[in-house]
């Protein structure tokens, strides 16, 4: 056993993650909620854009902090260092809480989907779930190599069953014409602020479908050159925009939004559509490589996360053990067995709820973070920086305060219960930090 990490992991591995870690089940099904809000082609293809913009303005400004600070730990990492332990903790307490909560939801959802493709899944959903997680931590007990070409194989298999799914919506499609009558949803009259709330909605569910564009930043300690991730993570991002755009795009030339608004598996609809009946079927295959692609990837981050807190000295130290292949088991288990309770119990579905809003605050709190080193700090090497500073972070930071706000104002039965849980943190932090930090 050692408390050593590996470096041996590339760019391949950084985009992979990206990829793989962001696009999840929730492209599958959102356009048709996306529709039933905005309920016009240009409009939806828009706000599709504008999250795609926040997402790469966030990747830039993050890939900064993940360049020069490379450390394990991910998003805990840089409020520890721009505001001290207990900011820091807070975050990666939530970080990990979160993430577990949302590898039981993904477990559960594979569970679903699986239940789709077959009867005989049908009431076993739980235990497919708890199979899924099962399984993904004995892939990573074996190593960060491993783990890693198995999320590189899955990523291109979800990027090419995506891109064969877009290729064949424009082939043989029915082409809905983005202008005509029935392209658009029929709405009654709406007052300026009934626009501004509906597309407040929409692009919820869009920064949600966006979430995970900072996966990478947890291996910055693991890349062989940590100042190549921020071009990684960028062109993650970018071909992550691409797909969600095209994507939508063939939605939408198959099916138009009047037709497609309220659709809760919109995909499956226009599958249906394109392939036959037998397009259900294949549209569930392609949900359940999207699911375990980000069971993988979330699981990779969760051990992380535990690993940087216990060598810092903010958790229990068995936790910082990595084994000779660059598995920080104890971690694992810890975290495996966290969601595993969570997908058995049921009890992940009111931290799924709120777990949109801690991410917010957590990726927030990076970019402010990064906006206090640069003034506290500008002797710090810094093998890349943001461009457009500091217009670019101010623009993330301003955009997930706005959304806090709204989440306050309009779910205060979930945002209030996650304000809770980041205060708890700070008698637990009290309790588990165990000794300072060695320095890596």
């Amino acid at each position: 056993m050692t408390n050593r990490l590996l470096r041996v992991l590339g760019a391949a591995f950084a985009i992979a993650v990206t990829f793989g870690g962001t696009v999840g089940p929730g492209i599958l099904r959102s356009p048709g909620l996306i529709a039933e809000q905005l309920g016009n082609y240009w409009l939806i293809l828009l706000m599709w854009a504008l999250g795609g913009v926040y997402a790469l303005f966030g990747t830039m400004s993050v890939a900064e902090m993940a360049a020069t600070l490379p450390l394990a730990g991910g998003l805990y990492v840089y409020p520890r260092r721009a505001f001290g332990g207990a900011a820091g903790f807070a975050i990666g307490w939530s970080d990990w809480i979160a993430t577990c909560a949302t590898v039981a939801f993904i477990g559960i959802t594979v569970g679903d989907f699986a239940a789709e493709f077959s009867p005989a899944f049908a009431g076993r959903q739980t235990l497919i779930g708890v199979l899924l997680i099962l399984l993904v931590g004995l892939v990573q007990r074996l190593g960060i190599v491993v783990s890693s070409r198995v999320q590189e194989c899955i990523s291109v298999l979800q990027a090419v069953a995506l891109l064969a799914l877009i290729v064949a919506c424009f082939a043989l499609g029915g082409g809905a014409a983005s202008g005509d009558a029935a392209g658009s949803v029929p709405q009654t009259p709406r007052s300026p602020f009934a626009w501004i709330a509906a597309m407040i909605v929409a692009f919820r569910f869009i920064v949600v479908d966006y979430d995970g564009w900072y996966t990478a930043i947890y291996f910055a300690e693991e890349e062989r050159e940590p100042a190549n991730l921020p071009r990684a993570m960028i062109q993650g991002v970018v071909g992550i925009i691409a797909f969600y755009l095209l994507l939508n795009a063939a939605f939408l030339h198959v099916l138009p939004a009047g037709k497609i608004a309220g659709l809760k598996l919109a995909a499956s609809d226009v599958a249906r559509l394109v392939f036959g009946e037998r397009g259900g079927k294949l549209v569930t295959l392609v949900a359940l490589v999207c699911t375990t692609a980000v069971v993988n990837a979330v699981v990779l981050t969760l051990t992380r996360t535990l690993y940087g807190l216990s060598r810092d000295g903010l958790f229990w130290r068995r936790a910082e053990t990595v084994n000779a292949a660059g598995t920080p088991t104890v971690a694992l288990f810890l975290s495996c067995s966290a969601s595993v309770a969570l997908v058995a119990t049921g009890t992940f579905e009111k931290l799924v709820a709120i777990a949109s809003f801690l991410f917010v605050v957590n990726y927030s709190s990076a970019v402010l973070s990064l906006l206090m080193l640069r003034k506290r700090e500008p002797e710090l090497p810094r093998p890349w920086r943001v461009p457009w500073y500091p217009y670019v972070p101010l623009a993330v930071l301003s955009t997930g305060v706005g959304f806090l706000i709204a989440d306050l104002v309009t779910d205060p039965g979930n945002s209030l219960p996650a304000l809770g849980l980041l205060a708890c943190s700070y008698p637990v932090y009290l309790l588990t930090r165990s000794r300072p930090g060695r320095s890596v």
